[in-house]
């Protein structure tokens, strides 16, 4: 019976146990520390990185939003804000010209009348002058005007060379009715910059938005 009782296993005491516990705790603890110090580093990178995706996105929006407003500036001052002036100056002649015309007047279909009349010669080259200087903002600066070209301009660069051809005293032959002046050439114009001051204005808020 005593030899029965040697041969089975010895039971750990207490203390034994406790301190095979604490040898596994020991050995755990730079593990877990460990780990804890990369789960918080991966949780700053994944902070950072979203931070500094929103500090991105926010500057690629206001340097987007800066260059639309240098664009529309540049559009409105070096093209449709120059020639709008011009279009008033031209009409305001050509109501001179035209005040004691019938309606439907067109310059290109009376030339020989204008020729043998000093004074209204004198208007139609004036008139003619000032569409030159529109014609020179077209072909300098058309590269400001976005998307297809509108059609009246087309149409007022053509008219524009037959009168100016016609004052030059240069045969222009028979002209069409599309060869007249476009009206709709002068309210393009004046609704281009109608959009482009409010845009501006639309753009400059949003501008000043993001700044703050």
């Amino acid at each position: 019976m005593q030899t029965l009782f040697m041969c089975l296993p010895s039971v750990p005491s207490t203390t034994a146990t406790a301190s095979a516990i604490h040898l596994i705790d020991s050995s755990l603890a730079p593990i877990i520390a460990a780990c804890i110090a990369a789960i918080f580093s991966l949780v700053i990178a994944v902070v950072s990185l979203f931070f500094s995706y929103k500090l991105a996105k926010a500057t690629a929006s206001k340097e987007f939003a800066r260059l639309s407003l240098e664009f529309k500036m540049r559009q409105l001052n070096d093209l449709y804000g120059r020639m709008l002036p011009l279009i008033e100056k031209s009409k305001m002649l050509w109501d001179k010209l035209t005040e004691d015309k019938p309606d439907k007047w067109h310059l290109l279909g009376h030339l020989e009348e204008v020729r043998d009349n000093a004074r209204d010669m004198n208007l139609a080259k004036v008139i003619s002058d000032v569409n030159d200087e529109i014609v020179k903002l077209l072909l300098e600066n058309g590269g400001l005007i976005r998307g297809t070209v509108p059609e009246s301009f087309k149409l007022y660069l053509k008219h524009q060379a037959l009168v100016r051809m016609a004052m030059d005293g240069k045969d222009v032959g028979r002209i069409a009715e599309h060869e007249y002046y476009p009206k709709h050439f002068d309210q393009d114009v004046r609704d281009a910059c109608s959009r482009l001051r409010e845009e501006i204005d639309r753009t400059l808020t949003t501008y000043e938005h993001m700044g703050r």
